[in-house]
This record gives structure tokens, sequence and C-alpha cells, in this order.
């Protein structure tokens, strides 16, 4: 039951209202299977991540720009006397 009073709602139930607690736990195949759907789930985020990732790495590439060892990007030029050199950014 729902009573207003003034700016809050207050609740007021009885204890039948409530269900068992038997009714409220998972058997243990229910449980092996919802955790096999969130590790499931989990892995096709976590793989479509890496492709997205993959992706964006590959077309850095194309156009010439470089992740160096602890993940900075880069270009390689060369200097008016031909040492190579990188231009980070």
């Amino acid at each position: 039951m729902l009573r207003h009073n003034g700016d809050m709602a207050q609740y007021s139930f009885k204890k039948e209202d409530l269900n068992e607690s038997e009714d409220l736990k998972l058997t243990e195949e229910e449980r092996a299977l919802a955790k096999k759907n969130k590790l499931e789930t989990k892995w096709k985020l976590e793989k479509k991540e890496y492709e997205k990732e993959a992706k964006a790495i590959e077309e850095e590439r194309k156009k010439g720009i470089h992740r160096g060892p602890r993940g900075g990007k880069y270009t390689t030029d060369e200097t008016k006397d031909g040492r190579p050199y990188r231009r980070y950014f």
C-alpha cells in the first residue's frame, strides 16, 4: 500500500506479501548458466573492442602513422642531411 505524506511516499506491506525465501534462490544449474552467459557476453564485447582498435591501428599505418613502444604516435621523416627522425604527436 502506498501512502503520500507530504513530499515523501511511504510503503507498507505484510509478511504474507513477500515471496518465500526458497523461491528467490537459484539452482546450481541456473547459476552456472547465468555465469556462462555473463562470460560469453564479456568475451564478445572484448573481441568487438579489440577488432575496432586493430582496425584503427591498421588505418593509421596506411597513413604512415606508427606507434612507439610506450604507445606514442609518430611519423618518420628525414632531416636535410639525410638523418632519420621521428616526429611525435
